[in-house]
């Protein structure tokens, strides 16, 4: 994560640490995070989320029940782009 974070400086671009809090968040978790040890659940990819919008925003964000009418028109698209491609 250091020389990807190096790099992303050079670059000028914002960079995200995933590694040091998905070993946290796999850590805490009462129920697997992933279905198979590298696919997210859906619980795992909301936590994941908030991960990566607090960090990107530089404030704690929660994900919002609010939101789930957008994850679900979300998924559908991903569903029929890939049954027809």
């Amino acid at each position: 994560t250091k020389a990807t974070e190096a790099a992303a400086k050079e670059a000028g671009v914002a960079f995200v640490d995933l590694f040091h809090p998905t070993l946290e968040l796999f850590q805490a978790a009462k129920t697997p995070l992933t279905i198979n040890g590298v696919h997210l659940t859906p619980e795992g990819n909301r936590q994941l989320a908030e991960v990566i919008a607090t960090a990107l925003l530089g404030r704690s964000v929660s994900a919002s029940a609010s939101m789930e009418p957008l994850r679900e028109a979300v998924l559908d698209k991903d569903n029929h782009w890939n049954n027809r491609y």
